[in-house]
């Protein structure tokens, strides 16, 4: 329906989704049709020329009183707006509720970003991107690490991660149409070259992963937010060395 500039429905277009439907106008036709002939005849016509014939039509119309087709046709009037008004209570109460709980198609995949770091150092960003594919914004969502298998030091489960250019924030929205990065990993290089040096989780202890051999590991996200169901993630990764590798994503049912 039309809206104000807040946002909200206005008055006159509420009055038009009520009111201005085939079933009310012709019931109003109708009321002023019978009620009208029926009241010429009976209070104008017939007085004057007591010795006129009655059309058929008049019988049929005569068969109640001009009043009572007046009555009969406004409490046929309050029937329609109230379906109408039903209808329109009920149209809005959907839409409300899609906003509120709305059937967002999340994509995550993962991207591997150099940058350069505050201490001057390059780093290797290892990002998750939640793209979000509908057309509903998700409101203040949370991708956060439940567990993994990987040997942190000092990782405490149920932690979020920052988000991408976020000045430290670990929520934000996801606008419709649009995607979100989380950093997971970093991976600190060594100056003038490509070799890691070390690799941290972004979650609020950022744990170190200490050096090990080539294994298979997994890693427990949990996306949350005000308006989405909470959805679950795991990771399957590569630990090489002193970096883990993202290999594939699986929603966990």
């Amino acid at each position: 329906m039309e809206k104000d500039r807040q946002g909200r429905t206005t008055k006159s277009k509420l009055w038009r989704e009520l009111l201005w439907r085939k079933p009310i106008t012709v019931t109003v036709i109708l009321i002023l049709f019978f009620s009208t002939v029926a009241y010429l005849w009976d209070d104008l016509l017939i007085p004057a020329l007591p010795s006129l014939d009655r059309p058929r039509l008049y019988a049929i119309i005569h068969w109640l009183p001009w009043y009572i087709w007046t009555i009969a046709g406004l409490l046929l009037l309050v029937f329609f707006v109230g379906e109408n008004a039903y209808r329109v209570i009920a149209k809005a109460e959907d839409e409300a509720d899609r906003l509120r709980n709305p059937n967002l198609n999340f994509v995550v995949t993962h991207e591997d970003t150099p940058q350069t770091l505050n201490s001057g150092q390059i780093g290797i960003h290892r990002r998750i991107v939640v793209a979000n594919d509908s057309d509903v914004m998700a409101v203040n969502c949370e991708l956060a690490v439940e567990n993994t298998s990987l040997a942190l030091t000092g990782f405490t489960c149920n932690s979020a991660l920052p988000v991408k250019d976020g000045n430290g924030a670990r929520r934000a929205n996801i606008h419709q149409r649009s995607t979100l990065h989380f950093d997971l990993f970093v991976t600190f290089l060594v100056f003038n070259t490509d070799v890691p040096q070390f690799t941290k989780m972004c979650t609020s202890t950022w744990p170190d992963l200490p050096i090990s051999g080539e294994s298979q590991e997994t890693i427990d996200l949990r996306l949350a937010g005000d308006n989405i169901s909470t959805r679950r993630f795991q990771i399957r990764a590569r630990r090489k060395s002193r970096t883990v590798e993202i290999e594939e994503f699986r929603l966990q049912l």
